[in-house]
């Protein structure tokens, strides 16, 4: 499994804008074969911080949608952005899956 984490911070001016690009680029993407699973976070102390964290079941299945048409809509919306994102990629090696109360309890 892969994860590819996003940081956006979005001009406030322009975040309805940069909020319906992502809408669209995240419609694509989960359709895009081998996305297990897309979301997008808000830093609750800051509206224009944004993460896209996307889930990948092989690393040629990201790197297949890096190389589409379609991720060109995060490149277009760079003019909506504060900063360049930065990008982390993850391996997830394991996951294991457990109740919340052993997790945390």
């Amino acid at each position: 499994m892969h994860v590819a984490t996003v940081a956006l911070l979005v001009h406030r001016h322009k975040r309805h804008e940069a909020l319906s690009a992502i809408e669209e680029l995240m419609r694509r993407m989960r359709a895009w074969p081998g996305c297990v699973a897309c979301r997008l976070l808000s830093d609750a102390n800051n509206s224009d911080d944004l993460s896209l964290i996307s889930e990948w079941r092989q690393r040629r299945d990201l790197d297949g949608f890096l190389g589409s048409h379609d991720f060109l809509i995060l490149k277009g919306m760079r003019m909506l952005l504060r900063q360049e994102p930065e990008a982390v990629l993850d391996e997830i090696v394991t996951r294991k899956s457990v109740p919340f109360n052993r997790a945390f309890g």
